[in-house]
């Protein structure tokens, strides 16, 4: 990575949160300009379907921290 992008990445962690999110949400739009419709068709089935399980009680939701901690032993075993 080059001293420039290094300055800027440093430079925008100083920026505001609601600044952040304001350019990552850029960011990603420009990554994501090739969205495919049926994926994203896809994507919102699966939400409402993981929502509908929640609200009926089918799953239980685990606290965010939780989540965090299992990702992270998760991403370990595959490293």
């Amino acid at each position: 990575m080059s001293t420039d992008l290094k300055e800027l990445a440093r430079e925008l962690g100083a920026l505001p949160v609601s600044s952040r999110t304001f350019l990552l949400d850029k960011l990603w739009e420009s990554l994501d300009a090739s969205r495919d419709p049926e994926v994203e068709k896809a994507w919102l089935e699966e939400a409402e379907r993981r929502w509908e399980e929640l609200e009926s009680g089918r799953v239980k939701p685990i606290p965010e921290a939780q989540a965090m901690q299992d990702a992270r032993k998760a991403l370990k075993k595959c490293g």
